[in-house]
């Protein structure tokens, strides 16, 4: 076995573990908040959601970071590869003055009577996400499992500190807005900067700066489309349904929340981890897709036949009686999630190839088809479910045609670059 091979078995381990401690804080937050927001905890959920929306699409960044980026591309010979940091400085800049010019178009008509209190928070946890996206994708790129691992635990603990502290202070929505920014400047602190050198002085990106922004523009476009299906459904569902009693829009985006998030916050925590292991193997990747396709669809399954059984009561444990949901759609709402799994896992398997516009084109399509259906008329219970799982069936195929397409030869002679 070579050196990188137990490098990359113990990034598994270490990943999936802070993936599991990230997620039961997740977990907590989300219950905390809707303990404590009660009927307004829809006004802080599609902040939320607004800002993972745009962090979603950001992940793009992470994820073309991390399969440009790796000890073959140090020294890798291509003519003024770009730099890392540089890079994603100005991305950052780029990208939060575009949410603030573009405010006063979208800000009153989501967030209402609030637009200009949350477009600030929202503009600096762009910046700061972005930054952090091109730290931990050179983070997976260069096999640096340990403070990978340091950054996804302390991202929620501080997150999770800040809320606390901020329910017991009565700051309501727009402060909770604040403190589910700040860690993102906290880990960037306390993680990235201490580790600058380490992480940026020899990492070069695989292509110079046109390149890799052409690249990053295309993974953005699907990282976004993703996004719509995962963190900016709650902004969807509340978008789709103006005419909706607050009091269930809340409950349906809790459910959205904490039903889904076995499967797909799994799977998105784990995304740069298989790129690599799709970049690095290329000979594997069809056995390995199958091998998690299966597994996932058995591990949906069971938990959409618990959440059938029980879901309903735990959300009402978790919640509170106002939340309570049919037992039918909390299980229903659990499956979904492995279509959407599928749809990941695929996507990720053609980007390690370097097919960016089928890479995008795939999610885009699965984006697309989910936001029609949630504009056909219908009750929000009816309109979730097929959305969430016809949408990224749709995109699937997309992903999987651009899989087959080539013989097992052509992928393996593939330089992967720029497509």
């Amino acid at each position: 076995m070579t050196e990188r091979g137990p490098r990359r078995a113990e990034g598994l381990s270490i990943v999936t573990g802070a993936t599991v401690i990230a997620g039961l804080g997740a977990y907590a937050i989300t219950t905390l908040i809707a303990r404590g927001l009660g009927d307004d905890y829809h006004l802080f959920a599609i902040f939320w959601s607004v800002l993972y929306l745009v962090a979603g699409a950001l992940a793009g960044v992470q994820q073309e970071v991390t399969r440009a980026t790796g000890p073959r591309s140090v020294n890798g010979g291509v003519v003024r590869p770009a730099n890392v940091i540089a890079f994603s400085l100005a991305a950052a800049v780029v990208a939060a003055l575009v949410v603030a010019a573009t405010s006063p178009v979208w800000a009153p008509s989501v967030f209402g009577a609030s637009a200009m209190q949350l477009v600030l928070p929202l503009s600096v946890g762009t910046a700061l996400y972005l930054l952090l996206t091109a730290a931990t994708g050179t983070m997976y790129g260069t096999y640096a499992w340990r403070r990978l691992a340091a950054f996804i635990i302390l991202d929620v603990a501080f997150r999770l500190l800040l809320v606390a502290i901020g329910l017991a202070l009565g700051i309501g929505v727009v402060g909770l807005a604040w403190a589910a920014v700040v860690p993102f400047l906290l880990v960037i602190l306390t993680v990235v900067v201490p580790a600058r050198d380490e992480l940026f002085a020899r990492t070069r990106l695989d292509v110079g700066y046109g390149a890799a922004t052409l690249n990053v523009l295309r993974t953005v476009i699907a990282a976004g489309s993703a996004a719509v299906l995962v963190s900016g459904f709650p902004l969807l569902a509340g978008i789709t349904t103006p005419n909706g009693a607050p009091s269930q829009l809340s409950a349906v985006v809790f459910a959205l929340t904490i039903t889904r998030a076995p499967i797909v916050i799994a799977t998105l925590s784990l995304q740069s981890y298989l790129l690599v292991q799709f970049r690095d193997h290329p000979e594997r990747t069809l056995r390995l897709l199958a091998v998690i396709a299966v597994g996932m669809a058995a591990v949906g399954t069971l938990l959409a036949l618990l959440a059938w059984w029980i879901g309903a009561d735990v959300i009402v444990w978790l919640a509170g009686e106002g939340f309570r949901l049919p037992a039918g759609y909390v299980g229903l709402l659990v499956a979904t999630s492995i279509a959407t799994g599928w749809i990941m896992i695929a996507g990720i398997a053609v980007l390690a190839r370097g097919r960016h516009t089928a890479y995008s084109a795939g999610w885009f399509v699965a984006a697309a088809v989910a936001v029609l259906l949630m504009f056909v008329p219908g009750d929000l219970f009816t309109r979730s479910v097929v959305a969430l799982a016809v949408g990224p069936l749709a995109g699937l195929v997309v992903h999987l045609v651009a899989l087959l397409g080539r013989s097992r030869s052509q992928f393996l002679l593939r330089d992967p670059q720029v497509e």
